[in-house]
């Protein structure tokens, strides 16, 4: 499952830089609240998201594509919720966006036993 959600960032992120542009993918080990996390930073070059689409990006069939389902992103909002994490966007001006994920460490989510 989290496989498929950090293709999905990815794939995004290499269709909003195009032809030009670079996607760089870190992460850093975290505590937040007395926790241990692994936060997940893919960050991209490309045009950034417009602001008045940030509040919606995580809705179910929301797109601003002429493809697509607009499930994508919902769909890796919940499976990273379902492994106790948590998942957001910033824009970063004057280029492109950064997606970041907390993913906790340890046996913190419903399906951290399990692998994915």
């Amino acid at each position: 499952q989290m496989r498929q959600v950090f293709m999905n960032l990815v794939s995004n992120a290499l269709q909003a830089i195009g032809k030009k542009g670079s996607v760089a993918v870190s992460t850093t080990r975290v505590e937040r609240d007395g926790r241990e996390y692994v936060k997940v930073e893919i960050s991209d070059t490309g045009g950034g998201i417009p602001e008045e689409v940030l509040p919606n990006i995580f809705n179910p069939f929301f797109t601003t594509k002429s493809t697509g389902t607009g499930l994508g992103l919902s769909i890796a909002k919940r499976i990273v919720e379902l492994h106790g994490g948590e998942i957001r966007v910033v824009n970063n001006p004057p280029v492109g966006a950064t997606f970041v994920l907390y993913l906790p460490l340890g046996e913190e989510g419903e399906n951290s036993n399990r692998s994915s």
